[in-house]
């Protein structure tokens, strides 16, 4: 059965730390008197047996003793044994050193054991167990610990844990006092695995200088999120281990309730042990229960206007509590609602009112979804709303120009309403729309008590440069309130003009095309024609007989209906970029004659270049060279012509002087006094009839073939920056060989060898040129009186 210290059934065993003198185990006020000495910290005398506890509690636990090893038991011996077992509500407190709900010390085996409450003592102070050299394991605490000096240390679940092993754990209660150390779980270098603590909750915040050392602080919301132990190979699963520990102490896992030991229940709550009797709902109740609260800022008084909808706007949000946060409302007016599936949100306020309604206070509460319905476990904010009905109307004017705006005057009627004497001008506000930026009232007629009309004065300082057409409200702030509009409107009518809706474009001739549009800004009286030109060729905006006019027409219908001009880029045979400009002329729209033009760039897509034919007299595409030419005088090669012609029309006459690079190989029109050049002319009429240049080989001793580059440079027309060249090559006609008798003179001597009877001489033999292999020359004498050898 469960077990309860208040045996008079008050719901209490103290009042501020004051025992209960009704109950059983009050005695004289200190409680409880802790199993086993106070004194001796030996094995033998501390509890040495198995306590089972079968997952019932000892409610209110109550121990108020100054003595060393306090709790439920003063310690734990090596064969303890204690498993489930839960202590709610315990009030430990005076305790000096080691000191816990359940136990002073632990040198055996703790599984399956809870606790809740408040722990205190001048030592070590834990929320379950105060010194742990034993085993704790599937274990939790969420009792307040306080431990008030040095040099001692307190901890959410065991003040400290060196030598022994916390596994499996975790504590949720906030640790204080004065002591120098404060753990979140345990203070120790001793054994922690898949144990945690509530950085939220205790107050005592993740070690993030070392965060890969157990056991770990984590945040509320990851310690009640998990609903299940989570896969081994999940590293972010922290529950994954919990479900292979020895939890009954008998030296064997994974059997019986060691295998699945824990519920994790719902997402808003920390996990608790499955263990039979009551144990389940204690635990529940137990957990420390956090109110709802309303997150920074505020909702300002509201007035809004009978029968006209509110602007929807959403309350704060708020948070902390146990459970998903339901919002609720009281007091809204008629026609407003909260959340959905009115309004966007669950925090949206939206609708319309439909009753005057004084100064009402609304107030807006937050509850979470566990089973405390005290009032205390909840947030709440206040504001006011009322509901009016408008006390002022436009009377006149029905439309006011543009052009009068800035000393227009706008009667009021006053209606339902008892104005004060002269009324400020801030009373009345203007509202247009769309937004109007630049008017105001400048002045306000004096208004008496029980006036029925006011006259405001407008200002105006600003332009209508996208202005359509404007309705204008007037709002009464002394009297319908912020938001409160009036009834009626004025039109306001623009100064005619016409809107062109870009300035310029960029385009690629040959390829594609860009629009724009025109419409007008007020409606005319009579039919308006807006007149697109073109300034150039280049650019048309029509495809009929006259495609550099484009004629628009807008009627007193579609006169705010934007219609389309389209530019598109013509091919053309030059090589230049051009601009154009399209001007707009305008017929029947009063003053309103020309509106503002746009600038068209034409990127061109021909480069200005050279075309050359090193084979005019063939019917075949350009031929690029090269031009070959033979060196023999009287070979039909020995001069050639090839032509040249631009790539693209210039703006004016071109020059173009072609020149050889080496003249003593060959020659460019031998019509100059030097050969050196050829000078041809293009305009823009000719640019692309080929011209002839002819070209000459120049005879030579040598007999060696040339390549000689001939060389292009244009001026004028655009093509200043233009060069091009082609090749031609000469074939030399010097080829044989050489025979010089007399090798130590000057020059290849072909004087006949003079020779006596025993006497030999030499000559020497090469090629006039260089062949394309081998050769070999067959030396033979005529006559057996004389003999040739080679060397």
């Amino acid at each position: 059965n469960d077990l309860d210290f208040d045996t008079d059934g008050d719901g209490t065993t103290h009042t501020s730390g004051t025992g209960d003198d009704d109950d059983a185990y009050y005695n004289g006020g200190s409680g409880w008197d802790p199993i086993g000495p106070a004194a001796s910290v030996s094995d033998t005398t501390h509890f040495n047996a198995r306590f089972q506890g079968n997952g019932h509690v000892i409610d209110n636990l109550f121990v108020n003793r100054s003595r060393n090893h306090t709790g439920l038991f003063a310690g734990f011996g090596s064969s303890a044994n204690v498993v489930a077992l839960g202590l709610p509500d315990a009030y430990v407190s005076n305790g000096s050193l080691n000191v816990g709900a359940l136990a002073g010390a632990n040198t055996g085996h703790v599984g399956a054991a809870w606790s809740s409450g408040s722990v205190s003592a001048t030592g070590f102070s834990g929320g379950l167990v105060g010194e742990n050299t034993g085993t704790v394991v599937a274990s939790y605490s969420t009792a307040a610990v306080a431990c008030a000096s040095a040099p001692y240390s307190g901890g959410g679940l065991a003040a400290t844990n060196t030598g022994g092993t916390i596994a499996a754990s975790y504590s949720t209660g906030a640790v204080t006092g004065n002591c120098p150390t404060k753990a979140g779980l345990a203070a120790g270098s001793g054994t922690f695995t898949a144990s945690y603590w509530d950085t939220g909750r205790s107050g005592i915040p993740d070690d993030t200088d070392t965060p890969a050392l157990p056991p770990e602080g984590l945040p509320t919301a990851d310690l009640q999120a998990p609903t299940a132990y989570g896969l081994n190979s999940d590293t972010t699963a922290i529950y994954r281990a919990w479900d292979d520990q020895d939890v009954d102490g008998d030296g064997t896992s994974g059997e019986g309730e060691d295998g699945d030991p824990w519920d994790f229940g719902l997402s808003n709550a920390h996990p608790i042990l499955k263990w039979g009797g009551s144990g389940a709902s204690r635990q529940l109740d137990a957990q420390p229960d956090t109110a709802p609260t309303f997150g920074t800022g505020t909702v300002t008084n509201k007035s809004y206007q009978n029968g006209r909808a509110i602007t929807p706007f959403q309350v704060p949000a708020a948070s902390n509590g146990n459970g998903a946060l339901v919002y609720a409302e009281s007091g809204l007016p008629a026609g407003l609602s909260l959340g959905t599936p009115t309004c966007a949100t669950a925090r949206t306020i939206c609708g319309t009112p439909t009753a005057d309604t004084a100064a009402t206070t609304v107030t807006i509460t937050v509850t979470d979804s566990d089973s405390n319905t005290d009032s205390t476990d909840r947030a709440t904010l206040t504001f006011t709303v009322e509901v009016v009905t408008a006390s002022a109307a436009i009377s006149s004017p029905a439309a006011l120009a543009e052009a009068t705006l800035n000393t227009a005057t706008v009667t009021v009627a006053l209606t339902n309403a008892a104005f004060e004497t002269s009324a400020a001008t801030g009373h009345f506000t203007l509202n247009t729309n769309p937004t109007l930026s630049g008017l105001f009232v400048s002045a306000l007629g004096t208004i008496t008590a029980g006036d029925t009309s006011a006259t405001l004065t407008l200002g105006y300082s600003g332009d209508f440069n996208t202005v359509r057409a404007l309705s204008v409200t007037v709002a009464d702030a002394a009297h319908t309130r912020a938001g409160a509009l009036t009834t009626g409107t004025i039109n306001i009518v623009p100064t005619p003009s016409v809107a062109v809706s870009r300035s310029s474009m960029t385009l690629d001739e040959g390829s594609g095309s860009g629009t724009y549009t025109v419409v007008l800004n007020a409606q005319p009286t009579g039919n308006v024609t807006v007149t697109a030109t073109s300034s150039d060729a280049a650019v048309h905006v029509d495809t009929d007989a006259t495609p550099l006019t484009r004629t628009l027409t807008f009627t007193t219908n579609n006169w705010n209906t934007a219609q389309t001009v389209t530019a598109a880029p013509q091919d053309d045979d030059d090589a230049v970029d051009e601009s154009v400009t399209i001007s707009h002329a305008v017929s029947g729209y009063g003053a309103v004659t020309t509106a503002s033009s746009v600038t068209v760039t034409v990127n061109d897509d021909e480069t200005a270049g050279f075309v050359f034919d090193a084979d005019p007299g063939t019917a075949t595409v350009d031929d690029p060279g090269p031009v070959a030419l033979q060196e023999d005088s009287m070979h039909a090669d020995n001069s050639r012509t090839y032509t040249v012609r631009l790539a693209a029309q210039p703006t004016a006459a071109v020059t173009v002087t072609a020149t050889s690079a080496d003249t003593a190989a060959v020659t460019v029109d031998t019509s100059t006094a030097s050969g050196l050049q050829s000078t041809l002319s293009f305009t823009t009429s000719n640019w692309n009839t080929a011209q002839t240049v002819t070209l000459a080989a120049v005879q030579d001793d040598d007999a060696n073939s040339e390549s000689v580059a001939i060389s292009h440079m244009a001026s004028g027309g655009g093509y200043g920056s233009v060069s091009g060249s082609l090749s031609a090559t000469v074939a030399d006609d010097d080829v044989g060989v050489l025979v010089d008798t007399d090798p130590n003179t000057a020059g290849d001597q072909l004087a006949p060898l003079a020779l006596r009877e025993g006497q030999t001489r030499t000559y020497r033999v090469r090629l006039s040129t260089l062949p394309s292999g081998n050769v070999t020359v067959a030396v033979a004498s005529s006559n057996a009186a004389i003999s040739v050898a080679p060397g």
